[in-house]
């Protein structure tokens, strides 16, 4: 691999991992929301 190839994956997984951790954030969120519901109704 030359340097422009390594860069070029580099960048590539970053966006995944970006995008990841957005989709974890957002689980995150609707879990909290799912355990506050379920404590009201009790």
């Amino acid at each position: 691999l030359d340097c422009r190839q390594e860069l070029v994956q580099l960048k590539e997984e970053n966006k995944l991992l970006a995008e990841a951790k957005e989709n974890l954030q957002l689980e995150y969120v609707l879990l909290k929301n799912v355990i506050r519901k379920k404590k009201i109704k009790k």
